[in-house]
């Protein structure tokens, strides 16, 4: 990424780059908290944006912070019960075999018309707002949606509040990852898919 910035900055106007190093600002902050309506709208311009060779905001990923997934194992510690789920203990027997797998996860930001499609009426399931996409080992986000979700809640007097909507899809899709039976390490560290 250090290397894309440099690269651009020779070839793009000062606020290109800006919105750039911005972009990759919220992908990291997605991992952690919900994303403002402003910040939102930010991202949903830059993808509409990526028409043309450069940039394309749509082809830039942030690996997940180490942090995070250091976070999210530390749930799934034996000594302690933070979720209850039926996959937990299947979970657990997994972590030593899968952490490492999980540690190279990616993020990005995907138009509307890139995700699954909704057939939910009523509401958009969290699962539309953020998921895995275990073909290319990402989790994928669709500010379009979130900010739509957003406003729905909103509308329903029940706004999330309590834990983002941000974060219920990204456990969900990290989740989704770790019991993909598919995924695990060759010698080298890299990702090879197995049945």
């Amino acid at each position: 990424m250090i290397f894309y910035c440099t690269f651009v900055a020779k070839n793009m106007e000062n606020n290109t780059l800006a919105n750039i190093i911005e972009y990759n600002r919220l992908l990291l902050k997605i991992c952690r908290e919900q994303l403002t309506d402003e910040e939102l709208d930010f991202i949903i311009s830059c993808l509409a944006d990526s028409t043309t060779p450069e940039p394309d905001f749509t082809s830039i990923v942030q690996a997940v912070p180490a942090d995070i997934v250091a976070d999210f194992w530390d749930a799934f510690d034996p000594t302690k019960a933070y979720f209850s789920m039926p996959e937990e203990k299947e979970m657990r027997n997994k972590r030593l075999d899968i952490s490492e797998v999980v540690a190279t996860l990616s993020v990005r930001f995907a138009r509307e018309s890139e995700m699954p499609e909704v057939t939910e009426v009523e509401y958009i399931p969290i699962e539309s707002l953020g998921y895995y996409d275990g073909e290319s080992f990402r989790i994928v986000f669709c500010p379009e949606r979130i900010k739509k979700a957003l406003v729905q809640s909103a509308q329903k007097d029940m706004p999330e509040t309590s834990f983002p909507l941000c974060q219920k899809a990204f456990i969900g899709a990290m989740i989704d990852a770790v019991l993909d039976r598919t995924n695990h390490l060759d010698k080298h560290g890299h990702i090879v898919r197995g049945k």
